[in-house]
């Protein structure tokens, strides 16, 4: 069998393909190396160091961004999330590659817009947008029950551990937490997950501009 070329954009293609498969910490030069089945100075040739690597990681998954001139904050925060859940591995390397990109500039300056346009100051709406951009990473990393890097029977065991867990807490300590014990750990409707919380988001910041007599944005 033929080995696969070594080149850039094939190995940025086996890194995504090992965190997607394993999680970020699987993501190593000797690792990519040993699938192509070469030396890792091979590699070097391509991505002086992990850090490069990782870096150019980060800027592929803004890579599939496509900003609308006339998306809403919570249509920016919507394609942000879109992009992230189909990597969830790496979504954390997005936030420090989103001004090295033409999709995270495209997203920034959409939102800076919309938010000096309600009247939020440079630092406000600079302030707003590094938050949303955090949201998204932290909606996708820790959505309940879709751990990355681990198998379907793993995730399961680990659901259970968790909620074996809740369920040993004391029920007249913590009525509300031992009820929610399912809700907690795990999503029924993963739609509906995100849209709650980006609603929760834009509701917030439109709570701001309300209170300050700020025009509307979304």
């Amino acid at each position: 069998m033929n080995k696969p070329l070594l080149s850039r954009e094939s190995v940025l293609e086996k890194a995504l393909a090992i965190a997607d498969a394993e999680g970020l910490a699987a993501v190593t030069i000797r690792r990519i190396a040993g699938e192509f089945g070469v030396t890792p100075m091979a590699m070097y040739w391509h991505f002086a160091n992990k850090e490069e690597l990782l870096a150019a990681l980060g800027q592929r998954l803004w890579n599939s961004v496509e900003v609308d001139p006339e998306a809403s904050l919570r249509e920016l925060l919507t394609i942000l999330v879109e992009a992230l859940r189909a990597h969830p591995a790496i979504a954390g390397l997005a936030d420090t590659q989103m001004l090295s990109s033409e999709g995270g500039l495209a997203v920034t300056e959409r939102a800076l817009e919309l938010l000096a346009g309600s009247g939020f100051s440079v630092a406000e709406a600079s302030a707003i947008a590094r938050n949303a951009m955090q949201l998204a990473a932290t909606m996708v990393i820790g959505e309940p029950g879709a751990d990355v890097g681990i198998s379907a029977a793993e995730r399961e065991a680990l659901v259970a551990m968790k909620c074996q867990r809740i369920g040993e807490l004391s029920q007249q300590k913590y009525p509300r937490i031992v009820a929610a014990a399912s809700a907690l750990t795990e999503v029924d409707d993963v739609e509906e997950y995100y849209r709650v919380s980006i609603d929760l988001f834009v509701a917030g910041v439109e709570t701001m501009a309300r209170s300050r007599s700020l025009p509307g944005f979304s």
